[in-house]
């Protein structure tokens, strides 16, 4: 059963609200984000039913993406009171890069951008959108494996200032391919892309060319490379789930979605960041174990995973049956 909610009034300065109530109230297309635009479609039934009467409701919606109404004080607060006169927990949702703390008492936040470390009571790992993409046939395993990666990877000075795992995600790009590339045992094919390719404004190519040689690169490849980005979390490693193809988790700090019942170690290889120097040996040594039949289960394994669970209109019915119970 869906789960009631209230979202209150619109606030007029905001036009956009979440995609999730796309089904509800109507499709905002926001073409500038190029594929991502596609992975709104994901969603083609309701996963809540909004209520006009608070009282009636399961739960209070913020219907904006959290940061992109941080700054309306007023409006949050008004929110806020009215969710705790009628006794009613505040559903929250960011898409965002951000980690830092949401401080909306008694609500449930769904996050894309956590750190294990840091991860708060209340705060709940989802997966980002991600386009519905079709799974490509297994590949059988051969001599030595191929390490595909396409991406930004343009130098950032800032991303080597921060400590541990809080360093950007260039950062982690970087060394990962540096440790590889070489390497006689692993087959490496890389295309680095001097911009950000989810957006029109910096993709600095044609955008269909670059998702096809994107989708081509996971296509021809073993594993992939899955650093995270500016946040705390790997579109990309959902993206090669979808495909049938097992990514290379560069595990900083992070937490994954419904980690306590999906074992991620059935489909991923999964490498702490803190032993990246050790990136290839991880990587030959897991290869001359694996069996060509557990090869392409694993594949199996990663596409069931994403469209079973990950796939959001997978994943937020049970999230809403597991985490926000009356």
């Amino acid at each position: 059963m869906r789960p009631k909610v209230y979202i209150g009034q619109f606030l007029a300065e905001k036009k956009s609200y979440l995609p999730i109530l796309y089904p509800n109230l109507g499709r905002q297309h926001k073409p500038g984000r190029l594929f991502l635009d596609k992975a709104y479609d994901v969603l083609g039934k309701p996963v809540v039913d909004i209520v006009t009467d608070p009282a009636l409701c399961d739960f209070f919606l913020l219907p904006y993406d959290f940061f992109n109404v941080e700054k309306f004080d007023k409006y949050l607060r008004e929110f806020g009171a009215l969710a705790r006169k009628h006794n009613k927990k505040i559903l929250i949702f960011d898409f965002s890069d951000f980690d830092k703390q949401i401080d909306i008492p008694n609500s449930i936040q769904f996050r894309v951008s956590l750190y294990e470390s840091s991860k708060r009571e209340g705060e709940i790992v989802m997966p980002p959108f991600v386009e519905n993409l079709t799974s490509f046939p297994e590949r059988n395993k051969s001599l030595k494996p191929t390490v595909g990666f396409v991406g930004y990877v343009h130098f950032s000075l800032p991303s080597y200032f921060k400590l541990g795992a809080r360093k950007h995600g260039i950062y982690f790009r970087r060394k990962a391919l540096d440790e590889l590339e070489g390497v006689s045992e692993i087959t490496t094919k890389v295309i680095r892309r001097l911009g950000y390719s989810g957006h029109r404004d910096t993709i600095g190519m044609d955008p269909e060319l670059a998702r096809k040689q994107y989708l081509e690169n996971i296509n021809d490849s073993d594993l992939i490379l899955a650093p995270k980005g500016y946040g705390n979390y790997s579109l990309r490693l959902y993206e090669t789930l979808a495909l049938g193809r097992i990514p290379i988790l560069i595990d900083t700090d992070c937490v994954l979605p419904l980690e306590d019942e999906l074992d991620y170690n059935k489909f991923i290889l999964r490498v702490d960041y803190k032993n990246m120097d050790r990136l290839p040996n991880v990587i030959r040594n897991w290869w001359s174990r694996i069996s060509n039949e557990e090869f392409i289960e694993m594949q199996k394994l990663a596409s069931e995973a994403f469209t079973q669970h990950l796939r959001l209109d997978r994943y937020l019915p049970r999230a809403f049956e597991k985490y926000c119970r009356k």
